[in-house]
This record gives C-alpha cells, structure tokens and sequence, in this order.
C-alpha cells in the first residue's frame, strides 16, 4: 500500500487508524476481470468488517461489464464459501466467477 497499483482497476481500502490495512476490488488482465483482496489476515480478526467490504468491493466487480474471475485461496480457510457468498459460482478447482447480469 502506499504506491500506485500495476494496473488500474476498482478498489475499496480499509482503513484502520487512518491507515490502509487491507484492500480489495476488480481489475482488468488482458481480456478478463479479475476479482481480488490482500489484507485478509488482518480482516479475518474483525469478520463483520471484512464481509461488508467484500460485499462492496463485489459490487464494483459487477459493474464492470464482463464475467469476473477470482481464485479461492487455499491457504484462507473459508475464502471459497466467501466468494459463494459473494454471488461468485465455482468453475473448477480454486476458480470461481462472477456473471454479469444479463
């Protein structure tokens, strides 16, 4: 946190004593969207605060226009049931997508 993200995209930052602690949202790869978060070991401490700004950054990913991807991380426990959770459908293995609204 602190510098520019290597692509442009959408994103929701939690702070925390005016401080970023975990950042999540949707960016563009090539031809795809892709749906990610980091900061998610300090969220997981504070579960209402880290399911309401999925929810938000989730709903950026469904503004883009396009299918989302995301990849369940397997060293998250429950990071797969958070995506469902999100509206996202599991694909195959750790991949998950969200579909644009038709």
């Amino acid at each position: 946190y602190g510098r520019m993200p290597p692509r442009s995209g959408r994103a929701i930052v939690v702070l925390y004593d005016e401080k970023p602690v975990a950042v999540g949202g949707v960016y563009l790869d090539g031809t795809r969207f892709v749906f990610y978060g980091d900061g998610m070991e300090y969220l997981r401490k504070h579960k209402k605060t880290l399911v309401a700004s999925a929810k938000i950054a989730a709903e950026l990913a469904k503004q883009v226009g396009g299918h989302v991807h995301s990849v369940a991380d397997p060293k998250v426990e429950g990071s797969g049931k958070l995506l469902e959770h999100l509206g996202f459908r599991h694909l195959t293995g750790d991949m998950y997508e969200l579909r644009r609204a038709a």
